[in-house]
């Protein structure tokens, strides 16, 4: 080793990281976006036990996909505004009995919105609400489902402007089911 390793290794030291920032996790409003899946209940779970841990508010989302039928061009308009409202009333009706749940553990609101791009209405939701977390599922799918439309959790992760908690439909679980049944929280249809 020559004179000028020694400044070499000096100035390239892995070990002298510089100094890690602690904060305080702090969430006020987590955003958590529904599907009415078994893997949305989860993130659901998982979206109570932060929030209560943190004493954050919840706000439940529910993005209904525009219909598009192509009948008759003169009855395509009416067709599908009928189609988009009986999507969102049945929405609000499965997401108000997920609110009922929900709120026995935390404070909690919820939205429904109709659009085209869930991962769009996601991130614009998390936007307006100013949300500090978004907890949402992941679901698997084909290669070939992926390759073609991606995954809408993925996108997610990209725009939100916020931290994204991902819970994947088979992953080991750290939640503990408590002993007492009378707060059980379970989503049914």
């Amino acid at each position: 080793m020559g004179p000028g390793t020694r400044y070499i290794m000096k100035s390239i030291n892995p070990w002298k990281l510089p100094p890690i920032r602690v904060g305080t996790l702090r969430p006020k409003r987590i955003l958590a976006p529904v599907d009415f899946t078994e893997c949305s209940q989860k993130a659901v779970t998982y979206a109570v036990s932060l929030a209560k841990h943190f004493n954050s508010e919840i706000i439940l989302l529910h993005i209904s996909k525009l219909a598009t039928v192509s009948p008759a061009p003169e009855f395509a308009v009416l067709q599908t505004d009928v189609l988009n409202e009986q999507a969102r009333e049945s929405a609000v009706r499965q997401l108000g009995q997920w609110r009922d749940r929900v709120a026995v553990h935390v404070p909690v609101r919820m939205q429904v919105r109709v659009g085209v791009s869930t991962q769009e209405e996601i991130v614009d939701a998390a936007r307006k609400t100013d949300c500090d977390l978004i907890v949402m599922a992941t679901h698997v799918k084909g290669a070939l489902e992926h390759l073609f439309t991606g995954s809408v959790t993925e996108k997610v992760v990209q725009h939100a402007p916020c931290p994204v908690f991902v819970v994947r439909e088979r992953e080991h679980d750290f939640l503990k089911p408590k002993t007492t049944r009378r707060r059980a929280l379970v989503m049914t249809e």
